[in-house]
């Protein structure tokens, strides 16, 4: 619009110089004839149509593209104090700070949508600080920890090998105490793993279809020493015709997590209740057990090395990253995991699609 507005200005302007300067112009070239070749009037006047008049039309042609281009880079100069704005803008958008993007009223949409990613870029920042954060202090935790039951099976070690006369019934306590304490070592340093493949580790599906009443089963029955030491019970409702195409030990993974969450977390003797139905072309599967969350624990439930237990002791849980293991592999599988927790009951739901042939890495 500004362009079309510049060309009928340069047309208005010619042709208010016409009618304006008509007679006046022409005698003005005449006289300039005259003065420039050294002749009378008559011979400027016959000069002026030979050389300008006859010419007329292509004259005015010319002087409307002569003015246009002069408008017209009057109006690129205020142009590109727009582009200025924008680059001064991204570079708003990259400097870390908090400086918002502002602009002129023309460039509003512009200036919203790269604030719009400013604030998402300084979102991501710190959750990764704060994930980050939540790592170095888990590490330390776990070293500290380790010590203690490393320091505690050296010790009951010691005591049998030095202690010959000691009686059977001493020598069976020290061996149990030095087993529990291993198997506490064991948990730390696996959760040490889990902190380092959290980092190299690439996700890669290989697909089949799998049943899930028995994919469940046998999650189930591995974890039968965990939740059994726990004083837990597990009840499945489960349809044996369920089934979906999926990567079966990866699934099996994100079970297993949830079960493991659902044993940690889970309060009294109410049962762990496990269902699955299908709903459209897809299968929901939850985990269901008594207790509660917090809703700001809620929100961070998802996050790598985020552990719900405000003491941040290891006694209970693990690295923090079961659940977000298991949200990973899920989005892989082009499915959804969300987690409730009211009227006393915490309920971490699974929707995945039935088929999908679709590979993710």
């Amino acid at each position: 619009m500004q362009t079309l507005l510049v060309a009928g200005i340069a047309i208005l302007g010619i042709f208010f110089l016409r009618s304006a300067g008509d007679g006046f112009i022409g005698n003005w070239i005449t006289s300039l004839f005259c003065r420039l070749y050294h002749v009378d009037w008559e011979t400027g006047v016959s000069l002026y149509w030979h050389y300008v008049r006859q010419y007329y039309s292509d004259y005015i042609v010319l002087s409307v593209v002569i003015l246009f281009l002069v408008f017209f880079r009057i109006l690129l100069s205020g142009f590109t104090h727009y582009f200025d704005e924008i680059i001064n803008g991204i570079n708003i958008l990259t400097d870390g700070t908090d400086t918002k993007v502002e602009m002129s009223e023309e460039l509003n949409f512009v200036s919203a949508k790269l604030q719009q990613v400013k604030d998402e870029l300084a979102q991501r920042t710190r959750e990764k600080e704060e994930a980050e954060k939540r790592k170095d202090e888990l590490i330390v935790y776990l070293a500290h920890d380790i010590k203690t039951p490393l320091t505690s099976v050296i010790g009951y070690l010691d005591l049998l090998v030095e202690n010959t006369n000691i009686s059977s019934e001493q020598k069976s306590n020290y061996l149990r105490i030095a087993r529990d304490k291993a198997l506490r070592l064991e948990m730390l340093i696996n959760d040490f793993f889990e902190i380092a493949r959290s980092h190299v580790q690439q996700m890669s599906l290989n697909k089949s279809m799998i049943k899930i009443s028995y994919l469940m089963e046998q999650v189930v029955d591995e974890a039968y020493p965990l939740f059994h030491k726990a004083g837990k019970t597990v009840e499945m409702d489960i349809d044996d015709s369920i089934q979906l195409r999926a990567d079966a030990q990866k699934i099996a993974r994100v079970f297993t997590n949830l079960l493991k969450n659902a044993i940690y977390y889970s309060e009294g003797i109410e049962p762990i209740c496990i269902t699955a139905t299908t709903i459209m072309k897809n299968v929901k599967i939850e985990f269901s057990n008594a207790g509660n969350i917090g809703q700001e624990d809620l929100k961070h439930i998802f996050e790598k090395f985020y552990r719900v237990d405000d003491a941040r002791q290891t006694k209970t849980g693990g690295a923090g990253l079961g659940l977000a293991i298991a949200k990973e592999i899920v989005q892989a599988h082009e499915g959804t995991i969300t987690v409730n927790s009211q009227n006393g009951h915490i309920t971490l739901t699974v929707l995945l699609p039935i088929n999908n042939e679709s590979m993710k890495m």
